[in-house]
């Protein structure tokens, strides 16, 4: 199953940081390496709920977790098995007849087209964070 999860996360992850990279480019912003950088940087441009950053949070652990080479089944497993319940809640649909891992499974791709939904949402979105922020309070 973990390899399955990295698959989609690698996947995924290639995509989202095309996206982040054309929005941290036109903003003239300093390069960035690892993703994790790219993606908080991106959350700090854009003016992004906190929902939207804790989703960043969690996506971004996730994939350092599973895309560390040097990371084992066993830590990778434990890292899914931390937010196992955030992704759960939030992205599992009601089906009492799938079991944990079907279900889990379905909370990761959902997880991942919701990322990909919310990460084009902000790169199209014309407002960043320092245009809000200089709007006058009436």
């Amino acid at each position: 199953m973990v390899n399955e999860i990295k698959s989609i996360i690698v996947e995924n992850t290639k995509k989202i940081d095309e996206l982040i990279s054309i929005v941290l480019k036109k903003s003239k912003t300093a390069p960035y390496t690892t993703f994790q950088q790219k993606l908080e940087k991106f959350g700090d441009i854009k003016h992004v709920t906190n929902l939207d950053r804790a989703k960043f949070k969690v996506y971004a652990k996730i994939n350092k977790d599973l895309c560390n080479d040097h990371n084992s089944d066993s830590v990778c497993k434990m890292s899914l098995n931390y937010y196992y319940p955030f992704l759960i809640n939030l992205y599992a649909n009601e089906d009492s007849n799938s079991d944990n891992s079907e279900k889990f499974k379905r909370a990761i791709h959902n997880f991942v087209v919701d990322m990909q939904n919310v990460v084009k949402y902000y790169a199209n979105s014309s407002l960043d964070y320092a245009q809000i922020s200089a709007e006058p309070i009436n």
